[in-house]
């Protein structure tokens, strides 16, 4: 995203993702709904919660630390930057109103408990309160005294936070974007940023498996690995190709390993022999075994009724 700062407080293996949220007025409440529990659903109770945060502590927020501690240190007059705080409407009343700090901060409740209405720099610091975790407030780059107020860790009310890790969220524009080189920034809309670790895979050597070559031990000591060669090396030990299954033994292991026994396999069913017209068990001679053939029988009988027929 374009618009993503570089100077945000992360680790060098973190980096910052961009959500889109439903920009209905609601998007500051859209945005941290999203990061609680991945839904904006929870956007009208953040709501409530926000405007009765601001009119329970309102001597809070009129003497915010962020706002004091960066009119001690800038040149803008108060004023100016107490309604850089507020949205359009309570900007309105502050100056309608004498410059009546409460009654501006009581028109930020009234605008944080209706529906679809801009937020700014008072709703935030609420919502740390509410969470009781501290918001990032990233502004984009721009050249503008605003980013260096805006742009900051935004603490809660309460000095014992339940988290001391920020929530990140950023200060963005919807629609008709001035990108050019020092064109003005007005921010119209609120994302929220997801923390992201890039994983870098490292390769690290695999110890030996069975039938392939150990390597060199001082590699795997010092943790190098051949990672364009391959993830383990080939044996180089020939196998035996002949009838018996000594090669597929080796892979697979033997039918002993897991409990077979070989005694217990189907015994082999035994040739039947060919009849044989003389054996040495019988006592019969070949032409006696001849003439007991019941086909030999048919044909003797066959020439005798031609041989009467004949005479």
């Amino acid at each position: 995203m374009a618009l993503l700062p570089e100077e945000l407080p992360l680790q060098p293996e973190e980096r910052l993702v961009a959500v889109k949220t439903t920009g209905n007025g609601d998007c500051l409440y859209n945005a941290v709904s999203l990061v609680m529990d991945g839904t904006e659903s929870n956007a009208s109770l953040l709501r409530l919660l926000v405007a009765l945060e601001l009119l329970l502590n309102m001597d809070f927020y009129i003497h915010h630390p962020r706002r004091t501690s960066f009119s001690n240190t800038d040149s803008h007059h108060p004023d100016t930057l107490f309604s850089l705080c507020l949205t359009t409407n309570s900007d309105q009343v502050f100056h309608d109103k004498s410059r009546s700090r409460e009654e501006a901060i009581w028109s930020e409740a009234r605008v944080a408990s209706k529906s679809y209405e801009w937020s700014g720099f008072f709703h935030v610091a609420a919502l740390s309160s509410v969470l009781r975790r501290p918001i990032f407030s990233a502004y984009p780059h721009c050249n503008t005294w605003i980013r260096d107020f805006l742009h900051c860790e935004i603490g809660p009310r309460n000095p014992t936070p339940l988290s001391s890790e920020p929530l990140f969220l950023m200060w963005s524009r919807e629609g008709d974007l001035d990108n050019r080189a020092g064109a003005w920034f007005s921010p119209n809309h609120f994302v929220p940023l997801y923390t992201a670790i890039e994983n870098k895979q490292k390769c690290q050597p695999e110890p030996d498996k069975e039938n392939s070559i150990q390597g060199n031990v001082g590699d795997l000591k010092s943790g190098k690995s051949s990672c364009k060669e391959g993830m383990t090396k080939k044996s180089s030990i020939p196998i035996e190709r002949s009838g018996t299954n000594n090669a597929m033994s080796k892979k697979r292991g033997r039918l002993e390993d897991f409990g077979f026994q070989r005694g217990l396999s189907e015994p082999k069913r035994p040739k039947l022999e060919e009849p044989k017209l003389y054996s040495k068990c019988t006592n019969e001679t070949p032409t006696r075994l001849l003439l007991n053939s019941p086909n030999l029988q048919k044909q003797a009988s066959k020439k005798k009724t031609k041989c009467i027929a004949k005479i």
